[in-house]
């Protein structure tokens, strides 16, 4: 049986567009089988666009538009799409074939964690069946349903379950599961777990694609029953091909993946949104430098505007760091002074206010301050998308500065923590000279005042990136995070994740790289 699994982008909201996709697979496809994945004609996540007047029709017209295709075509089409069955609309699987809808299934398990809102729109369905046809049994399971298992606390019923007992032929899972780093291992093996209790094929379609902060990685499989993998298509790169023929499979390596998600988020964003070129503030440090260093990997150099803009505090190794990384990367950049400014403001702020001083505080906010105001003036002049340049460690402690350092368009290293970004540059090192090795080794500082050290405010980061991973990511309780750590330490954590809300609250879209990122899925109180 010749398979044809549609690892495609689909645009949000935009039905035509991937009516079209569907439309043109359709017609050259010479597949028993084409598969789409979940929710394909609206795109995945779904958005508050759903409850626009005309989408309803919009999905209508599509749906009749491929049954009328399936017409001429000897395939058996399935595809994901919202579905109204009369009383409610539901997240729904179609198997199309010779002009009608053959068999629906609607998803049962509908995630409302994380990044997940789906019963805002849908239903769930509460039965699974199979189907026949051409002599096969075929199963139809939609992303969470096979999930139900790792969330017995959520769901009542597991639909794999159900499933079992009956001669099952081929399962077909549509999936739009959103990349994190590990996911695509979960993934496999929930697969596994359907492939082995059932005694069949998997065949799962998962869509490809960048959407704001949300990264959808692709990486399709095919699973035999006795759960071997058969095929694993490429991560963020749209394929359309039989999914159950071999296809080379390479070795994943974290750090690898790691950019390879960066890149085609900030390639996907910048496609989105219109912006051709980019702009990095570029401090001597290795935030910045890793940024740079990214972005010019994604879209090269010529694409790549770098501004250093040095006071009295930073210091001769760091301003030539940043030259020369500039030089290395082959990009231009420009040397813009702020000293004076930070001045004639100190100057300005103590005349009109009658300040005897200007607090440290408010000093090391102006320099920053003023460094945003720069960049994006000359964003708004130029149309160079701002990347902001704040880790994970910082944006969790509130160490950067609102309207400073935390002015721009996106972050594309805003869910590494500070541990992973010297991780990443180190790695990126290996492959060419991509970051001055003393831009790596030298300890980090904000250089906002005279030898100044981020250790100086903030725990080592080994000690706080432990602390917070525990936390956020591992998910340990609190007893078991004080008993692993230092005390101090883990009540400043605690302390400083609390009241800085409101500054993440305010943050440009964060790319999502983890299981828990200051994204949409962070939702916490500013105040109490």
């Amino acid at each position: 049986m010749k398979i044809n699994a549609c690892q495609l982008r689909p645009r949000l909201g935009d039905i035509r567009h991937n009516v079209s996709l569907v439309l043109n697979n359709i017609q050259e496809s010479g597949s028993e089988i084409i598969i789409f994945s979940e929710l394909f004609l609206v795109g995945y996540p779904i958005t508050d666009q759903f409850f626009e007047s005309e989408i309803p029709d919009m999905i209508d017209q599509s749906i009749e538009q491929i049954k009328l295709a399936s017409k001429s075509s000897l395939s058996l089409i399935v595809i994901g799409t919202p579905y109204f069955d009369g009383d409610h609309w539901r997240n729904a699987a179609l198997a199309i074939y010779k002009g009608e809808v053959i068999h629906h299934h609607f998803k049962q398990c509908l995630p409302d964690y994380d990044i997940f809102n789906e019963s805002r729109y849908f239903v769930a369905g509460n039965t699974v069946e199979p189907f026949f046809w051409e002599g096969k049994t075929i199963a139809l399971l939609i992303c969470e349903d096979i999930w139900a298992d790792q969330h017995p606390y959520r769901y009542k019923t597991d639909p794999v379950h159900r499933l079992k007992g009956q001669p099952i032929d081929l399962v077909i899972h549509l999936t739009a599961s959103p990349y994190e780093y590990g996911k695509f291992e979960n993934r496999k093996r929930q697969v596994r777990r359907v492939a082995m209790a059932l005694k069949t094929t998997v065949a799962s379609v998962n869509q490809v694609g960048g959407y704001n902060d949300i990264l959808f990685d692709g990486q399709s499989v095919m699973v035999n029953h006795h759960g071997k993998v058969i095929t694993r298509f490429p991560a963020f790169k749209e394929t359309v091909r039989e999914i159950n023929q071999p296809m080379s499979q390479s070795k994943f390596i974290r750090e690898e993946i790691q950019i390879q998600a960066i890149e085609y988020g900030l390639k996907q964003y910048m496609a989105g949104s219109g912006f051709e070129r980019v702009l990095v503030g570029l401090s001597g440090g290795i935030d910045s430098a890793l940024v740079a260093a990214l972005a010019v990997k994604a879209i090269g150099p010529e694409k790549v505007a770098l501004i250093t803009m040095p006071t009295q505090f930073n210091s001769k190794e760091t301003k030539n760091d940043a030259i020369e990384m500039a030089h290395q990367l082959g990009c231009s950049i420009t040397e813009f002074p702020i000293e004076s400014y930070r001045k004639a403001l100190i100057h300005d702020l103590s005349t009109a206010f009658n300040y005897d001083q200007v607090s440290t505080l408010t000093d090391q906010n102006l320099q920053a301050r003023l460094r945003g105001m720069v960049l994006m003036a000359i964003s708004n002049n130029t149309g160079a998308l701002l990347l902001t340049t704040g880790n994970k460690s910082e944006l969790a402690m509130g160490y950067a500065t609102l309207y400073g350092d935390m002015c721009g368009g996106l972050n594309i290293i805003g869910d590494l923590f500070k541990t992973e970004v010297f991780e990443l540059a180190k790695y990126l090192n290996q492959k060419g000279e991509w970051i001055p090795e003393t831009i790596i080794s030298r300890p980090p500082s904000a250089e906002l005042a005279h030898n100044q050290a981020d250790e100086d405010e903030l725990p080592p980061y080994r000690c706080l990136d432990k602390i917070l991973d525990e936390l956020m990511i591992q998910k340990l309780s609190l007893n078991t995070i004080r008993e692993l750590n230092d005390n101090n330490d883990v009540e400043f954590v605690l302390r400083r994740l609390k009241v800085m809300e409101y500054k993440r609250f305010q943050s440009p879209p964060i790319l999502k790289l983890s299981s828990t990122s200051f994204g949409r899925g962070w939702q916490f109180p500013l105040i109490k």
